[in-house]
Parts: structure tokens; C-alpha cells; sequence
């Protein structure tokens, strides 16, 4: 059976990795494309879901969890990428939202990683 996609925001969890990580927040005017990236990752559950198939598939997996949670991140530096805690942040390294594609193949990057954990 495949875990069911969750994509989270964890203001807590993202404060505490900030901290420890030494990482700067978006700006302020920032927040509103953020939000937009956000929207458009609800949107993307299905190609993610998708791919989750194909993962199993391939690698025949046998998931350990009924759910698997996607915390997105909105650090301004790029290369903030966890598998386990899933956890993918939104920003490039010039601090822009990542494109929709490319935020696809990280967190299938990411899924790949945590079946294998």
C-alpha cells in the first residue's frame, strides 16, 4: 500500500532549523509568492503521487508509514533538503521560488532517498 502525500508547514519546525542551520527567512514581500508556491504544491500532489508509484514500482518498497509528510521551507539559500523528515526548501539559491518541474524532481529526489532509509 502506498503512503499517503501530506505537504506541511511547520513555522516551529522551520524556526528551529533556521536556528541551527544559520539561515535568513524570505523577506517580508517575498511571503506572497511563498504562499503562491505553496497553493501550487497542493496542486503537484498528483505528479507526486505519481511518482511515489513508480518509486515503489521500481525499487519494490515496502513503506513503513501510511503517510509520508512534506515540510516545505522558505530559507532564502538553496540546499536545505532532508529526506527524512521529508523536508524540501522553496527557494533557489538566488532566493526565487523554485520552478514547478524542478520542485517535482526534488522531492522525487527526496521520496528515492527515504525509501531507501
Amino acid at each position: 500500500m502506498l503512503p499517503e502525500i501530506e505537504i506541511a508547514k511547520s513555522q516551529i519546525y522551520e524556526k528551529n532549523l533556521r536556528r541551527l542551520l544559520n539561515k535568513k527567512p524570505i523577506a517580508v514581500l517575498e511571503t506572497k509568492k511563498f504562499l503562491g508556491a505553496f497553493k501550487k504544491t497542493q496542486k503537484i500532489k498528483k505528479d507526486l503521487e505519481k511518482a511515489l508509484k513508480e518509486i515503489t514500482k521500481l525499487l519494490k518498497v515496502k513503506w513503513k508509514r501510511k503517510s509520508i509528510r512534506i515540510y516545505l521551507l522558505s530559507f532564502r539559500e538553496h540546499g536545505t533538503n532532508f529526506s527524512d523528515p521529508l523536508t524540501v526548501n522553496l527557494c533557489t539559491s538566488k532566493g526565487k521560488i523554485i520552478p514547478t518541474e524542478n520542485l517535482i524532481d526534488l522531492i522525487t529526489h527526496e521520496l528515492i532517498h527515504n525509501a531507501l532509509v
